[in-house]
């Protein structure tokens, strides 16, 4: 087993290398035409080579993106190890009911998600930056709407990171039931545009997934990637990122997966770490404080966060990503309003915003509400998001530093 590690960032900043060699070597041919030669062409990969390869590299191997594609209800390519699998009733109905629900998802919702990342959020598209998704549990399907040029995702969540599943636990009678139960675990967030929390406490723990991985593949297959390879990690005592055997179970464990837009091609990576976000857990988590730092300037997302971020037991988390983020895009439930001071930030929100919902009601913001109240502060927001689901306005809000 491999013991390789490295400072996180140094992942992230030669991962991007990859991604510029890839790009160059796809623009061959029109670069040559305008007049760069192959010997500068090499000059300049090899420059990129020169700063370094990446210390832990993600094997490019077909298993996640097999996986993916079976649960997701996509027939599986040439030589997938499901194939049998596929000619069951079972897998043919899952495959038109999982196509009827992220058929509606592509026409209702993503659309306008899609419209909002293009109109108020492309300069991060040009920037390739970074994001950071705590509280994310395994919703990368929101993260990678708003922000689909991003290089580098990183979810943070209590979840576990779940495994790459095998054949074998497919072959077993009760298939029909569990393609169900996965298929109901997508409901709300396709439809409401978030994980029910007391939902995932139960599906991803067992009883339909022993984690995130397996969902996240599915949304990365269902939204036309490829993924190309799967990496499990840990952070030691002295704050490295190491690959971990698939069956050691330790704090600050996660994974890595680089995958393919079939789109434009564009290479990206995405971590998910399960950590405990509350202070008197992350206090005593020094080694993943280190390598939050290490990630330098980000783009932070936060949505239906259980309003954590308002209560003082979630203080660190809260000041870490007002001290590392360039930009916040988030619901109401997450970094209170007054944080973004005026010296500091400028805001742009949208949408509506009267009360929180439901059993959050009481976590009203006065700062927040009245901000609301001057037309001059606030766009209009044309689909809904977070907490409510069409019963109470949904709003967003853009920080950027100053």
């Amino acid at each position: 087993m491999r013991r390789n590690a490295a400072p996180i960032t140094t992942l992230f900043a030669n991962f991007r290398h990859r991604a510029v060699l890839a790009m160059l070597v796809r623009a061959l041919p029109a670069l040559t035409l305008a007049g760069l030669t192959l010997a500068a062409l090499t000059t300049v990969a090899a420059r990129a080579a020169d700063l370094g390869a990446p210390q832990i590299g993600i094997p490019h191997t077909r298993d996640a993106d097999d996986l993916g594609r079976f649960l997701g209800g996509l027939p599986g390519k040439s030589g997938s190890p499901f194939g049998e699998l596929e000619s069951t009733p079972a897998w043919q109905d899952h495959a038109r009911l999982s196509d009827k629900a992220w058929n509606t998802y592509a026409h209702d919702r993503l659309p306008a998600l899609s419209g909002f990342a293009h109109s108020e959020l492309s300069d991060f598209a040009k920037s390739q930056a970074t994001v950071f998704y705590p509280f994310s549990g395994p919703d990368s399907l929101t993260a990678t709407a708003f922000f689909p040029r991003a290089s580098t995702y990183v979810l943070v969540a209590l979840e576990p990171p779940g495994t790459l599943t095998g054949l074998s636990k497919f072959l077993k009678k009760d298939l029909p039931g569990e393609l169900t139960e996965l298929r109901t675990t997508f409901d709300s967030l396709l439809q409401r545009s978030f994980f029910i929390t007391r939902q995932m406490d139960h599906q991803l723990r067992g009883q339909v997934t022993d984690g995130v991985l397996p969902l996240v593949l599915v949304e990365l297959v269902r939204t036309g990637n490829t993924v190309l390879g799967c990496e499990f990690l840990w952070v030691d005592e002295s704050s490295r990122v190491l690959v971990r055997p698939a069956e050691q179970k330790i704090h600050d464990w996660g994974f890595a997966l680089d995958y393919r837009n079939a789109n434009d091609a564009s290479l990206h990576r995405l971590y998910y770490f399960s950590v405990n976000l509350a202070s008197d857990h992350l206090d005593k988590n020094p080694e993943f404080q280190k390598q939050m730092a290490a990630l330098g300037p980000v783009v932070t997302y936060l949505k239906s966060t259980s309003y954590m971020l308002h209560r003082p037991e979630f203080s660190t988390i809260r000041d870490r990503i007002l001290s590392m983020s360039t930009a916040v895009l988030q619901d109401d439930s997450g970094v209170p309003y007054r944080f973004f001071t005026p010296d500091k930030w400028n805001v742009q929100l949208y949408g509506e915003y009267q009360q929180p919902y439901g059993s959050f009601r009481y976590m009203v913001e006065p700062e927040l509400k009245a901000a609301f109240q001057k037309p001059e502060n606030v766009k209009k927001l044309d689909f809904r998001i977070g907490y409510g689901y069409g019963r109470a306005p949904s709003n967003l809000e853009l920080a950027r530093r100053k």
